[in-house]
């Protein structure tokens, strides 16, 4: 009884140590080389998950990129259609100002060619204007006033083509003209014999007082 209560208890924690048997050489190479494997296979599955979302990552770079190109490509494109536009909008323009030059030219010589005609018309009717007056003056017995009309301002071309222009248009069916010729030749013949005008060489008039007294 004694000997049972003062008997020391086992250590529970080294009482299985004491019957385990010892391990052998073979045993810890064996744990050893399943560690070294199982560490084998996480390092590989660790590299081939990293190879698969670098793989991944690389892969929606690459879309990126094709997605990129493809929109530059079609941004180079719509520049070279916009460059074409542009040429011909340009040669449209040149085209349109040329016309418009042309257009131009034309107007500003039909407006000459108006000008240069009614100046004409102005410039005919005037010296019909004056030689009438000069017809009435000499009709009036004002011979010297006659010649200075005529002499004033034109010569005897632009008369000569006064008269022929009213003889002829002065013809009437039915009606006989009355015609300018005879008159103005008759006309400057008289003042030149009076002395009152002198016919020059260019067709030039000149008047000439002549003293009565």
């Amino acid at each position: 009884m004694t000997d049972f209560i003062h008997e020391r208890p086992k250590d529970p924690q080294t009482t299985p140590a004491q019957n385990t048997p010892p391990m052998d050489e073979k045993t810890g190479q064996k744990r050893v080389y399943g560690y070294i494997f199982v560490l084998f296979v996480v390092a590989f599955g660790l590299l081939a998950w990293s190879f698969l979302m670098n793989q991944r990552g690389t892969d929606q770079v690459l879309s990126e990129l094709r997605g990129n190109a493809d929109a530059l490509q079609t941004t180079l494109t719509r520049n070279v259609e916009l460059e074409r536009e542009v040429d011909a909008l340009e040669e449209r323009i040149e085209a349109l100002e040329a016309e418009k030059e042309a257009l131009e030219k034309s107007a500003a010589e039909q407006q000459r060619e108006i000008e240069d005609r009614h100046a004409a018309e102005t410039r005919e009717l005037t010296v019909k204007e004056q030689l009438c007056y000069a017809l009435l003056l000499m009709d009036g017995g004002e011979h010297e006033a006659a010649a200075a009309e005529l002499a004033s301002w034109y010569g005897m071309a632009d008369y000569q083509a006064a008269v022929e222009a009213h003889d002829n248009g002065a013809w009437n069916d039915g009606e006989p003209p009355i015609l300018l010729t005879e008159r103005f030749n008759a006309m400057i013949e008289q003042l030149v014999e009076e002395g009152c005008l002198t016919v020059a060489q260019d067709g030039s008039l000149k008047y000439w007082h002549v003293d009565k007294s």
